[in-house]
């Protein structure tokens, strides 16, 4: 761009002093610097325009991948959380079976009580099965976010 500048003042100094002739062509030589010099300004403002939009959509991604390992986290130790419940669930179980074959007493009640036990089990590990798929399909979300991010920004070493 100093380049440019530098050869406008010449062009300009030399119109002055030269034939007018010269001063036409030196004209032109001006007309396509000027020329060039806002082509090449306008190039560089697109450049940067775009820089900004891919640097404005990796901060939009990078939120989102931060978003879904959140996610990802908390139905981790919610499954925990769930599998240690049905561990107890199904030690008490046992228990209580245990309990209604040395006890003819209550039997109508523990009976009751181990099916309603039983179906809770089903039910957790139902609930259980739906997080697992749930925390599958968040991965498999976050790669492909992470692929796309690696596809659009490249990074910079």
């Amino acid at each position: 761009m100093e380049r440019v500048k530098e050869e406008s003042s010449y062009l300009l100094e030399s119109n002055r002093k030269g034939p007018k002739q010269d001063r036409t062509a030196e004209g032109q030589a001006l007309s396509e610097a000027r020329k060039h010099l806002k082509e090449e300004t306008q190039l560089r403002l697109d450049v940067e325009k775009e820089l900004e939009l891919q640097i404005s959509m990796r901060q939009e991604m990078e939120l989102a991948m931060k978003m879904l390992e959140k996610d990802v986290c908390e139905k981790q130790d919610a499954l925990v959380s769930l599998r240690q419940q049905l561990d107890d669930l199904r030690a008490l179980k046992h228990e209580l079976a245990f309990k209604l074959q040395s006890s003819d007493l209550g039997v109508k009640q523990k009976s009751e009580l181990n099916s309603r036990l039983e179906e809770k089990t089903n039910q957790m590990a139902a609930t259980i099965k739906q997080l697992e798929q749930s925390e599958k399909d968040l991965v498999k979300q976050a790669k492909t976010l992470n692929s796309a991010a690696n596809k659009l920004i490249p990074k910079h070493h």
